[in-house]
């Protein structure tokens, strides 16, 4: 039995290395902001957080002053951003103080120090991100004819380490979405673990790191309290207390300096929410981007769009999130994930197109249990972000992820229709020959989908550019993949409707006898 376990975790180990070789050949590629003064991009941005926290006091660090011009990279994102940036300035000083010389190192772009960000995007992303992956892979794993049971487990583990829009954004364009997306990873393991105050601490620490995250918080708040309501009155306000706790303090314990200073703490929260810059960013594929083509929104007070956009994203949160009040199981909890991820995207206000990687995630999760569907959105996700990609010199490695990707998911994943549980129709079960119809339905249907991406993507890149519509390709890409986005949200509806649950305690007695 050990060594058994042994050389399953040698085997995964094996596939994470695959994972992080792909992350730094993509990280060869240009990022974003490269050569391009005065304000570079967010490769700039992540070094300059660095400089602004090592060398000025936590009081400082998101003020505007003389030595921190936020004007120039403000910082924008929450206390636990911070404390990671001030740790790689840390490091950063210990190897090169010139990296980091407070405003004297602004658009430093040499061979050293770019090889040093990307290292500390691959640290991160191994240790925070793909680690988690690894571990709900193994979670999930199950026997498939055909396949030897460890060659399964790692073929599946690959495939969802090599989702591209992560892969693209933090190593190409440069991020550490990363850290807050692995935090969500580790808490959904601890969640199907039955671990919840464990999961509720670090989706905290996911929300602590960036405020995006909120994008899923409605799914962790009703499953925990769904799981509180089933454990009885006396043991769920028990359980539910605990919980509390646990946020309340991860809370306390990352805005600590903010909380002295009554001023320091509203600053750092108008620094998160900056209603100013609009309903939506750039050509975002959401629902306020495609209908302001129709109706010019910027005409209308912020305040207004800004309530509409937040009834309409509670409004599309609210079946799903009761849905999973009523019946809380791991099934339900993904599918809920994306949905709720997507009501963001798609409804919320201020969104950017990076905001796409919220969905992303549980997508990812799913490639198990719906690879058709899974590997369908995470393509769409990618394309959605190509003007993006395309700006940062990035479109071939675009194309050979997608292409990558693609072919391990139907390689090495078991293709098929989702079935939870016997499916009837009026006739009776549902035969083979039907299934198989539906089969090559959603098969073609996805064929045309992605050949309509390529076709808008290669517009993007090589039509010539109209002086009135100068932005034309762009908007059809957006509109396009904003079409798909509502089409996968009505399908991850239904799908979690009828998603059975898998008691835990079964799971568990199944993957012993394995």
């Amino acid at each position: 039995m050990l060594l058994s376990k042994f050389r399953c975790l040698h085997e995964i180990g094996s596939v994470a290395l695959f994972g992080v070789l792909i992350r730094w050949i993509i990280s060869t590629n240009p990022y974003s902001g490269k050569g391009k003064p005065p304000m570079f991009g967010d490769f700039e941005a992540q070094r300059h957080w660095m400089e602004i926290t090592y060398n000025l006091p936590v009081s400082e660090w998101y003020h505007n002053s003389t030595a921190n011009d936020l004007s120039y990279w403000g910082l924008d994102y929450p206390p636990l951003t911070a404390y990671h940036s001030w740790i790689c300035g840390f490091i950063a000083n210990r190897i090169n103080s010139s990296w980091i010389a407070l405003s004297e190192s602004r658009g430093i772009e040499t061979e050293s120090h770019k090889v040093f960000m990307r290292a500390t995007a691959i640290i991160a992303d191994l240790l925070v991100y793909i680690l988690p992956i690894c571990a709900l892979g193994y979670q999930r794993r199950t026997h498939h004819g055909g396949f030897p049971y460890i060659i399964r487990i790692c073929a599946e583990i690959c495939v969802l380490l090599l989702a591209p829009p992560q892969i693209l954004i933090d190593h190409g364009h440069f991020q550490y979405n990363c850290v807050s997306l692995g935090l969500t990873a580790w808490a959904i393991l601890f969640v199907n673990d039955e671990k919840d105050v464990t999961a509720a601490v670090l989706f905290s620490l996911a929300l602590n790191y960036k405020h995006m995250s909120l994008y899923l918080a409605l799914p962790f708040f009703f499953y925990l309290l769904g799981r509180c309501h089933q454990a009885g009155r006396k043991a769920g306000s028990t359980k539910l207390v605990k919980i509390g706790a646990a946020v309340i303090g991860t809370f306390i314990l990352c805005w600590w300096p903010y909380l002295w200073n009554f001023d320091d703490a509203t600053q750092v929260v108008r620094r998160l929410f900056p209603f100013s810059r609009g309903i939506f960013e750039d050509k975002v594929a959401n629902v306020w981007c495609a209908l302001n083509i129709i109706v010019k929104l910027h005409r209308f007070n912020t305040g207004v769009l800004a309530a509409v956009s937040t009834l309409a994203t509670l409004f599309g949160n609210v079946f799903s999130s009761l849905d999973l009040f009523r019946n809380p199981n791991d099934h339900k909890f993904r599918y809920a994930l994306v949905n709720s991820a997507l009501a963001f995207f798609l409804f919320s206000f201020q969104v950017h197109e990076k905001g796409i990687l919220l969905p992303v995630l549980p997508a990812t999760l799913l490639l198990t249990d719906d690879p058709i569907a899974a590997t369908w959105f995470i393509i769409a996700a990618t394309f959605s972000m190509f003007p993006l990609l395309l700006k940062d010199g990035l479109a071939l490695p675009t194309y050979a992820m997608v292409t990558l990707f693609l072919t391990l998911s139907c390689t090495l994943l078991e293709w098929k229709l989702p079935r939870y549980g016997e499916r009837v129709s009026k006739h009776g079960p549902q035969n083979e020959e039907e299934e198989q119809h539906q089969y090559d339905f959603a098969c073609a249907l996805m064929t045309i989908s992605v050949m309509g991406f390529v076709i808008l993507s290669l517009g993007c890149q090589f039509a010539p550019v109209y002086q009135r519509l100068p932005d034309l390709w762009t908007l059809l890409l957006s509109v396009y993949s904003c079409g798909h986005f509502v089409l996968f949200f009505i399908y991850f509806h239904v799908k979690q409707f009828e998603a059975q649950p898998i008691l835990h305690k079964q799971r568990r007695k199944t993957m012993k006898a394995e």
